[in-house]
């Protein structure tokens, strides 16, 4: 596997060390580069800023088998200078996302950290997808779906709980395609969480 150049990337580097010790990784092959690649136009998660690319990738492989993408994303948006002279300037973000195929279509689907300034959007309409028998996840989790009903019918459950036990993730799914982001956080730490939920969410049967 390639090394990473730039301090931000030494993180990445170390996180590989440790996660390389635990699993089985591969190159990303080309072909996934490209469905990750287009997967990026599609989710919402990842149009909020003007340029996204991916920095790094790697395929995660359970039993000799790709199972997932662990990637690292850099964001780019163009913002106005606060100056007498105008213009603007790029504001750069790095984070570590996850790409993983879900076993049947849930439809488009939305899952962000539950804050109160979501929950008062019930009160203008908006119908959050409750799971009652998985109080931790939607404790934890403010849901939409775009197909309640297919959602419930096809999600697995214990998705849900591995995705309950995590804080802060940012989570996407466009039918058959599962994306997972912690925005704004890039450390070693938040890389080998990522992987892990990315490995334990593929691997679930």
């Amino acid at each position: 596997m390639k090394d990473m150049e730039g301090p931000p990337l030494a993180m990445v580097n170390k996180a590989m060390d440790v996660l390389e010790q635990r699993h089985d990784f591969q190159d990303l092959p080309e072909e996934q580069a490209t469905v990750v690649l287009q997967c990026l136009g599609e989710f919402s998660l990842y149009q909020r800023t003007d340029r996204v690319s991916i920095e790094f990738g790697t395929a995660l492989a359970d039993s000799g088998q790709a199972a997932c993408v662990l990637c690292i994303i850099a964001a780019e948006s163009d913002v106005p200078n606060v100056s007498m002279y105008g213009g603007t300037h790029c504001l750069r973000e790095v984070f570590p996302a996850c790409f993983i195929r879900v076993p049947r279509p849930v439809g488009r689907v939305t899952m962000r950290p539950e804050t109160w300034k979501l929950k008062l959007t019930e009160l203008m309409g908006v119908r959050e997808v409750d799971f009652r028998d998985h109080p931790r996840f939607s404790r934890r989790y403010f849901v939409l779906a775009s197909d309640e009903k297919v959602f419930r019918t096809n999600i697995d459950r214990k998705l849900l709980d591995l995705i309950g036990e995590q804080e802060g993730l940012f989570v996407e799914i466009q039918d058959v395609w599962l994306t997972a982001c912690l925005p704004e956080t890039l450390s070693t730490g938040s890389i080998i969480r990522l992987a892990e939920f990315a490995v334990a969410a593929s691997s679930l049967k």
